[in-house]
């Protein structure tokens, strides 16, 4: 596989995720603080969820360790981008006070 194919694209669809995951998540849940809560551990579970079918894709799975490695590498990418769309979220509360 070419490096765009195994490292650039899957990034990309990371990010992707994360940013997307918790606006999309905040249109179901609401506003509040616990809303917001309960947005970030949907969010971290569909970016899991998201690494690990990218990796069944992309590569021949052969246990559990290497799909946990690569989960908790692949958080280093996404991580960041949820915690940002996260902490956006109250700017966009209408009914709800922070």
């Amino acid at each position: 596989m070419s490096f765009f194919v195994s490292v650039v694209l899957p990034v990309l669809i990371l990010l992707g995720v994360a940013v997307a995951s918790p606006f999309l998540w905040s249109r179901l849940l609401g506003e509040g603080v616990g809303p917001l809560a309960l947005n970030a551990a949907l969010s971290v579970v569909t970016c899991i969820v998201a690494a690990i079918a990218m990796r069944f894709v992309l590569t021949d799975v052969t246990g559990i360790a290497p799909l946990l490695r690569w989960t908790g590498l692949t958080a280093l990418v996404w991580g960041p981008a949820v915690i940002l769309a996260l902490a956006q979220q109250p700017s966009r509360w209408k009914e709800e006070e922070w």
